[in-house]
């Protein structure tokens, strides 16, 4: 409808692509069976607010609603609300502090970064097990192994590591 009524050339120009993409379209043997031959617009048309008004039989509604005297509605007073005090604002109830499950667990000395720097810059076997073995403490730390049972859902590390931070997410924390 906006090719045949709307669009004039002048306006069309700077959609070049969609024109091509239009046309193309309406040369196609089996839209030309549907619409038939297809006329592009000459002149763009223009809006008039009579002619609308009279197809969309707003005409008469106009005049009834003039005759009509409008009716004014009783406002309703608003009901002011009490000014707040500031104690009240003060004395809000809190939600609980998150408590650190660990708190009462001494802290290690294990220095991880160092451990992670080694871990990834020097040979694995030979200089970060043994750093790990000299420096971990094991009473303040514990190590895990796992066991899983799905060995084909590990074929990535990524999958390895989602499924490991999953089960972290899941431990159940002594003092929660």
């Amino acid at each position: 409808m906006l090719y045949r009524y709307v669009l004039d050339p002048a306006f069309r120009k700077s959609f070049q692509n969609v024109n091509r993409w239009f046309t193309t379209l309406i040369n196609q043997p089996q839209f030309k069976a549907v619409i038939g031959d297809f006329q592009l617009c000459d002149k763009m048309a223009e809006f008039d607010n009579k002619k609308y008004a009279d197809l969309h039989g707003q005409a008469g509604k106009k005049e009834k609603k003039e005759k009509q005297p409008k009716q004014q509605k009783p406002k309703q007073e608003k009901k002011e609300k009490p000014p707040k005090d500031d104690e009240e604002d003060e004395e809000a109830p809190r939600g609980k502090e998150p408590k650190d499950p660990f708190m009462h667990c001494p802290k290690g000395n294990f220095d991880m970064d160092e451990f992670k720097r080694t871990y990834s810059n020097k040979d694995t076997l030979e200089v970060a097990i043994p750093y790990f073995w000299d420096k971990f403490e094991k009473d303040n730390y514990s190590i895990w192994f796992c066991d899983y049972q799905y060995t084909k859902d590990l074929g990535k590390i990524f999958m390895t590591c989602n499924l490991v931070s999953g089960m972290f997410q899941r431990l159940d924390v002594p003092g929660n």
